[in-house]
């Protein structure tokens, strides 16, 4: 499943496409025997916003690869991560369970975990040279993701990223910030 999200996002016009169960089994069919696992969802819109955030989220554990902070402190980011991209799906009315799933944490975990993510990768490069040289996934979803969930809530990761992604500040100073 690919995800965009829109310059300019608007909730109230969101309506949930319906995939027949019958077209997800001939797709499932061309994927039988290979190590791709599928789960049937008619819940397209979580599904793919889970995506989005899990590749705005996979910056952060790049940012955390380029200052070469250890797994503790990965496994503390994944953990805040997961529990932000939840509210997230709460404050869009969308459903959150569909982030604890494959098509959430289970992606989330692959993509910030894999040496070829673009979004880790992009991540690492802000970390180590204070903007990347090229416009990963979650660098563009980034802005509209922030305009969606608006001002004011309670998403501190979010907020992390903003300052270092999209205010240039340094990510050595933020998470040095953030963990005291």
């Amino acid at each position: 499943l690919v995800a965009c999200v829109p310059q300019e996002p608007v909730v109230e016009d969101i309506q949930e496409p319906v995939f027949e169960e019958e077209t997800y089994e001939e797709i499932a069919g061309l994927f039988a025997g290979s190590k791709l696992k599928l789960e049937y969802s008619k819940e397209v819109h979580s599904v793919a916003l889970s995506a989005v955030l899990k590749n705005i989220y996979t910056l952060l554990i790049g940012i955390l690869d380029g200052l070469e902070e250890g797994d503790n402190t990965k496994g503390y980011f994944f953990s805040k991560a997961t529990n932000e991209i939840i509210e997230i799906m709460k404050i869009l009315k969308l459903n959150a369970k569909i982030a604890l799933g494959v098509s959430g944490l289970g992606d989330f975990i692959a993509t910030a975990s894999s040496e070829h993510s673009q979004n880790r990768k992009a991540g690492k490069e802000i970390a180590q040279k204070g903007s990347a040289s090229f416009r990963s996934e979650g660098l563009i979803s980034l802005p509209s993701i922030l305009k969606l969930v608006g001002a004011g809530k309670n998403l501190p990761l979010l907020s992390l990223l903003e300052r270092i992604v999209i205010e240039n500040k340094s990510a050595k100073s933020e998470i040095s910030n953030f963990l005291k």
